[in-house]
């Protein structure tokens, strides 16, 4: 029953997050401390609903030319390139299980996966993409 019931609550869960959780841009405080959060959530999600079978991904869907998007500043008009079939294939790759090892990180959709996979060690063993506050104090 224990296993049944574990299996009814696994699977893929992926949030949109953004680059822009990685910046600081003036006005857009709301916008990029929401898109952090989301990058946390994925980290707590993992922590706590791994053993549930769950495997959270937080995603930045490239820059695709949405309407929000279009709003910022005109120095960003030229990096809006991304189609956004660009990160429904990269979903697609997450939701095949390629990419478990990966659960519970930052990730976007413009990497490329063999990369990734290549990378895969290095990502685990230095926990990379994920939000960290290093020191060195001690």
């Amino acid at each position: 029953m224990l296993s049944a019931q574990k299996n009814a609550h696994s699977g893929h869960l992926i949030l949109l997050s953004s680059i822009g959780a990685q910046l600081v841009m003036p006005g857009a405080s709301d916008y990029q401390t929401s898109k952090h959060a989301v990058n946390r959530l994925c980290e707590f999600i993992n922590v706590d609903h791994r053993e549930d079978g769950v495997k959270c991904f937080a995603i930045h869907p490239g820059g695709v030319p949405t309407d929000l998007a279009k709003n910022m500043p005109r120095d960003f008009h030229p990096h809006l390139v991304d189609e956004p079939a660009l990160a429904a294939g990269f979903i697609v790759w997450l939701c095949s299980g390629q990419a478990d090892w990966a659960t519970g990180r930052y990730l976007d959709s413009r990497w490329d996966v063999n990369e990734l996979l290549h990378m895969k060690d290095q990502i685990i063993g230095d926990d990379l993409f994920v939000n960290r506050l290093r020191t060195n104090i001690k």
